[in-house]
C-alpha cells in the first residue's frame, strides 16, 4: 500500500508520504536482515546500495514549500532534483506552476505525479501531472493504492484556507501519527507489508512556527487485543515495533517482531533498513555506530491494537503519546538473545497504557 496525502489538520497543511520501495542492484529479490553490528554496514560496501532498497520520496525544497511524488521513482527522483535548484527560495505559486509546465516526459523518463503545499501568506495546495502538464489547486490530495483507507481515517478536508495558531506542532503530530498508525496497522494485520516483513515508514511534515518540520522520530507499538466478553479482554504480551528516525536526510527504520498473536505465520524477525534520500544521497550523516547502542525509545509513541470488533469484522484502535509522558516508556535491550533476536523490554506506564485500553474496548465492543 502507498501513499500520499497533502491536506490540512484543522487549517494547518500536512504531508504524509510513505517510502518508495526500490529494487537495487544484486538485491532483486530481497535479503533478509537479522542484525548489523554496525549501521554503516547496512549500506553494501561495495555498490553503496542499501541492502533493502527504501528511499524517501518527499522533499521540503525550502522552508515554505514541500512536496511529495508518486509512479516512477526515477522520474519523481529527477523532477524534484531540478525543482529543487529552480526554487530553493521562490514562494511563488505562479513560478511553480510555470517551471513544472517546461517538464516534459524525457525520452526513458515515465510518469510520475506530484503534491504538495507552498505557503506564501496563504495556503496552494497542489497537484501536478507529468504526463497531461495539468496543475491544480485544491484543499488536498491524497495518491496511491492507501487512497480509500486515507479516506476512511481522515473523512473530509477542512475548507478553510489560512493556517491557524491554534493547531500547533504537536497536535497536528498526534492527528497525522494517528493516520500513519492506522495505515501501519492494517499493513501489519494483512500482511502486505515491505517483503512481508513489515517495516516501511512515513515522512510527515507540518507547517508549524512559519516553516514545515518533520517529525523526526516516533516509534510505533501494535498490541493483539481480543474482546472475550462484555467487560474482559486479552492483550498480547508483546508488541509489534516499529521506530521511524533521521540521521540529517537519510532515514532509518528499525523493527522486531516475535510471536504477537497478530499475525501467527510470520517468522519472528528484527530488521534494519536506511532510507535514502530522494534528492541528497549522500550517507555522510550517518554514524558509525553499533546499531545496539541506538535507542529504542523516543519523544512520540504510537500505540495500537489490532484484532477483531465483537461483530467478526477487523478493528484498529490508535493512540498518540508526546514528550514527557513518552519519556516514561522504557524500552531496552536486555543483553540476552532467544532464537538469535535481541531481547527488547517494554516497560509501558500502567496508568497510560490502561487508559489507552478502556479507549480501545470500549471500540471494540461499541454497537453496531
Amino acid at each position: 500500500m502507498t501513499i500520499n496525502a497533502a491536506y490540512r489538520v484543522g487549517t494547518t497543511p500536512v504531508l504524509i508520504s510513505d517510502f518508495l520501495v526500490t529494487t537495487e542492484p544484486g538485491n532483486e529479490t530481497g535479503i533478509e536482515v537479522p542484525s548489523f553490528p554496525r549501521i554503516s554496514e547496512v549500506i553494501d560496501p561495495l555498490t553503496g546500495a542499501p541492502v533493502i532498497g527504501l528511499q524517501r520520496k518527499v522533499a521540503r525544497i525550502n522552508p515554505k514549500l514541500v512536496v511529495a511524488g508518486s509512479g516512477n521513482g526515477r522520474s519523481v527522483e529527477t523532477v524534484l532534483t531540478r525543482l529543487n535548484n529552480f526554487c530553493l527560495v521562490s514562494d511563488s505559486i505562479n513560478d511553480l506552476k510555470s517551471y513544472l509546465s517546461t517538464q516534459n516526459e524525457f525520452s526513458g523518463q515515465k510518469r510520475c505525479c506530484l503534491i504538495g503545499h507552498l505557503v506564501n501568506g496563504s495556503v496552494n495546495t497542489f497537484r501536478w501531472e507529468s504526463h497531461t502538464k495539468e496543475f491544480s489547486i485544491g484543499i488536498g490530495f491524497v495518491e496511491g493504492s492507501g487512497a480509500a483507507l486515507f479516506h476512511e481515517v481522515v473523512p473530509a478536508f477542512n475548507q478553510q484556507a489560512s493556517p491557524h495558531p491554534d493547531f500547533v506542532f504537536d497536535r497536528c503530530a498526534e492527528d497525522t501519527l494517528n493516520v500513519t498508525a492506522t495505515l501501519y496497522a492494517n499493513e501489519i494485520a494483512i500482511g502486505n507489508t515491505l517483503e512481508r516483513h513489515f517495516g516501511g515508514g512515513y515522512d510527515v511534515f507540518i507547517f508549524a512556527d512559519g516553516e514545515f518540520q518533520r517529525i523526526d522520530e516516533v516509534v510505533y507499538l501494535f498490541y493483539h487485543l481480543e474482546p472475550r466478553s462484555d467487560n474482559t479482554v486479552r492483550v498480547g504480551r508483546a508488541p509489534v515495533y516499529i521506530k521511524n528516525s533521521y540521521f540529517g536526510e537519510t532515514g532509518l527504520v528499525a523493527s522486531f517482531l516475535t510471536d504477537t498473536a497478530i499475525r501467527r505465520n510470520s517468522k519472528p524477525h528484527q530488521r534494519i533498513a536506511l532510507v535514502r534520500p530522494c534528492i541528497n544521497t549522500n550517507v555522510a550523516d550517518v554514524p558509525n555506530m553499533p546499531i545496539s547502542d541506538l535507542p529504542l525509545g523516543a519523544s512520540r509513541i504510537a500505540v495500537g491494537f489490532i484484532g477483531k470488533h465483537i461483530s467478526g469484522q477487523s478493528e484498529v484502535f490508535t493512540a498518540i503519546v508526546q514528550n514527557k509522558e513518552a519519556e516514561m516508556f522504557k524500552l531496552h535491550l536486555t543483553g540476552e538473545t532467544r532464537d538469535s533476536l535481541h531481547e527488547i523490554r517494554f516497560d509501558c506506564p500502567e496508568v497510560i497504557m490502561n487508559n489507552i485500553l478502556a479507549a480501545a474496548f470500549q471500540k471494540f465492543t461499541r454497537p453496531t
